[in-house]
């Protein structure tokens, strides 16, 4: 399992990676809050 983890994390990492952080953390910060609705 967290081998699984570790490859997720790291595909997000390599596609964010030319992202501005600022830009980057909105996006995210988005999507956890469309989720958390969701539930």
């Amino acid at each position: 399992m967290q081998d699984r983890f570790d490859a997720l994390s790291s595909r997000i990492a390599e596609a964010y990676a030319g992202v501005p952080v600022q830009e980057g953390q909105a996006e995210i910060d988005a999507a956890v809050a469309a989720e958390r609705k969701r539930c």
